[in-house]
């Protein structure tokens, strides 16, 4: 029995943690004792209860407070010493992390507990001179020399990997790709424009994602305010919940796009709803390779979003979607637009999206690049 301890900082609905919790689950029962290290509460712990509920051998579940997603020297300094006390108590054959706080604390205290083998996944470097300003110097030190105590280092995908490598971030040697994947959908009707009194013939776009950064829901507010502008008749369903939400409410008030842009915060019928809407869009400054993109091509959907992280992996720019380079309000509107007009073309780019995710993001690929990781 292999045991594995998997630590994520934060147990909120989001991409990594979706990837967290589909390892652990799909991960052969008779060969993984699985343990995952979060904070208490959230989406994530959710989720593996409801799962423990069905398996035999449970995955065991650790969580601390101490566990912050902003930089605090106090709650930082616990969060390390409760990690390398959690180490040296269970003895895992294998640790891994998962985002930037935990995969930096967690490299450390393994590296202390003699943990044999010790994996780190990045999903996204947040780490660049325009968001770390002052800091970035010293963060990019520290992401170095933390790089040096890691077995193997996993990205989400190929631009995240150029990325480390080019920095120093990681080593061509001890670094390998593994793509995020999920299952194909059985999710079933939603009901959703009875729901919200959309009429039928109207095109309804899509946001998905939490409402924080690195994500920008106002500028597909704007977007759509720029659309219905132009007299193209639509919806915008914004789905997340997050900081940034009252903000979004406060914006869509003030464009006066009430019954137009749909604030539905935090669902669990998302798959499902995907089935139903036309159009998906996704604003983001950074990624690795969001989960959420995914899901709405294995939906059929044609994607806008920005050419940022690895979502230049997953949507192929005029086959697929349209990408856009920069936060360009007109540009973004445009480029709706043409799914929002032609009807032929928003469901021949998301049949082809369908296909290129269906070979390429599968469930059991990720789980089984993970498996061929862990037992190499």
């Amino acid at each position: 029995m292999i045991r594995l301890l998997m630590g994520i900082t934060l147990s909120e609905c989001g991409g990594s943690q979706r990837v967290v919790y589909d390892i652990a689950a799909n991960l052969p029962e008779s060969l993984y004792d699985v343990t995952v290290m979060t904070s208490p509460g959230g989406e994530l712990l959710d989720w593996i209860n409801e799962l423990n509920k069905t398996r035999k051998n449970e995955i065991k579940v650790i969580t601390a407070r101490c566990f912050k997603r902003k930089i605090s020297i106090f709650y930082d300094i616990a969060a390390f010493f409760f990690v390398l006390k959690t180490l040296l108590k269970i003895k895992p054959d294998i640790a891994h992390f998962h985002n930037s706080k935990m995969g930096v604390i967690g490299r450390l205290a393994g590296k202390i507990a003699g943990v044999p083998n010790v994996y780190y996944t990045v999903h996204g470097w947040g780490l660049n001179r325009k968001t770390a300003g002052r800091l970035y110097g010293a963060m990019s030190l520290l992401e170095r020399g933390v790089s040096r105590l890691s077995t193997q280092i996993v990205f989400v995908s190929g631009s995240d990997r150029e990325t480390g490598i080019q920095n120093q971030w990681a080593s061509a040697s001890a670094s390998r790709l593994i793509y995020n994947g999920i299952a194909e959908s059985r999710a079933g009707s939603a009901h959703l424009r009875k729901e919200l009194g959309i009429p039928d013939g109207i095109p309804v776009i899509v946001f998905v994602a939490r409402l924080c950064e690195p994500k920008d829901p106002m500028f597909a507010i704007r977007v759509s305010a720029c659309l219905a502008g132009s007299g193209m008749e639509h919806r915008l369903l914004v789905i997340g919940d997050g900081p940034k939400r009252r903000e979004c409410e406060r914006l869509v008030g003030e464009l006066g796009m009430g019954g137009r842009v749909l604030m539905l915060g935090h669902r669990d019928d998302v798959r499902a709803l995907l089935m139903e809407v036309d159009i998906f869009c996704l604003f983001t400054k950074w990624e690795g390779l969001p989960i959420s993109v995914i899901e709405a091509m294995f939906a059929g959907l044609p994607v806008v979003a920005n050419a940022v992280g690895g979502i230049p992996e997953i949507v192929e720019h005029g086959k697929t979607g349209f990408l856009i380079e920069e936060f360009n309000i007109q540009k973004a509107a445009d480029l709706l637009a043409s799914f929002v007009k032609e009807k032929s073309l928003r469901l021949a780019m998301g049949d082809a999206g369908r296909a290129a995710a269906l070979s390429k993001f599968s469930l059991g690929g990720m789980v089984d690049g993970y498996r061929r990781l862990y037992e190499s």
